[in-house]
């Protein structure tokens, strides 16, 4: 009987505890926005940032040791970079700012409303149910950078063990998930496009039951994996794995 006591569960069945406890919250949205997943600048001299929203407004002035934003990490590869506070930026030399690393703030729903892609959903969860490290999140984070052209449902998969090489089963065809299950939702080359988490139930008609956050839900939702192929028709493959914890 101990076995089944939750501190001795799989990792990712007491992730899914978590996404079971974040469904439907309200502090959490579909998107890619955040603050959190932004690069910050710190001025190496003092910049003058335009209004970006009244060109008859005075520039700001931003000091020498101050912070702003880099929207678009890919401009970390140019000589000028888009600089942003509020509602002033400016172009300005590579060399006039010192680029931080994203992860200066970990996402937390519970301080204020964040936004996550449908693949950051469970490792969010992992990470809020103390699985998950905010350094290791935040290496799946840079993972996903760093994989250009690829979705992060694949690089996301990639970072927690799952093998994107084998067979792949219609959606229609999976009458059985595990709790804590990744499935990724491909079309016929494997290529992955949504992310969703298996909840171990099924519906009234015996379908497996998943958590799933994507632009149709709005917010974390739990709904049946037949649903959710339906909203992506293009895709009807899947890859279930039971995701490794990372270290």
């Amino acid at each position: 009987m101990a076995e089944n006591t939750p501190e001795k569960q799989p990792w990712a069945v007491r992730v899914a505890d978590m996404l079971d406890t974040l469904t439907t919250t309200a502090s959490i949205t579909w998107g890619s926005g955040g603050d959190w997943r932004r690069y910050r600048v710190v001025a190496l001299d003092q910049l003058s940032l335009d209004n970006l929203n009244d060109g008859s407004q005075p520039p700001m002035a931003l000091e020498k040791g101050s912070k702003a934003w880099l929207d678009d990490e890919n401009e970390r590869q140019k000589p000028v970079f888009m600089v942003t506070h509020g509602d002033y930026g400016s172009t300005v030399p590579a060399r006039s700012v010192r680029v931080e690393m994203p992860g200066w703030s970990v996402p937390d729903h519970t301080a204020g409303p964040i936004t996550l892609m449908c693949f950051e959903l469970f490792p969010y969860a992992a990470l809020r149910a103390g699985f998950m490290s905010a350094d290791r999140f935040f290496q799946g984070i840079a993972s996903r950078s760093a994989a250009k052209g690829v979705d992060g449902s694949v690089s996301w998969a990639r970072f927690f063990g799952a093998d994107l090489t084998r067979k792949l089963p219609k959606a229609d065809e999976v009458t059985t998930l595990n709790r804590g299950d990744i499935i990724l939702l491909c079309d016929q080359t494997g290529a992955a496009y949504h992310t969703v988490t298996a909840s171990g139930q099924t519906n009234q008609a015996g379908r497996p039951m998943v958590y799933s956050l994507a632009a149709q839900d709005k917010q974390p939702a739990h709904s049946s994996l037949a649903k959710i192929a339906d909203d992506y028709p293009l895709y009807p493959y899947v890859n279930v794995f039971t995701p490794r914890l990372p270290t």
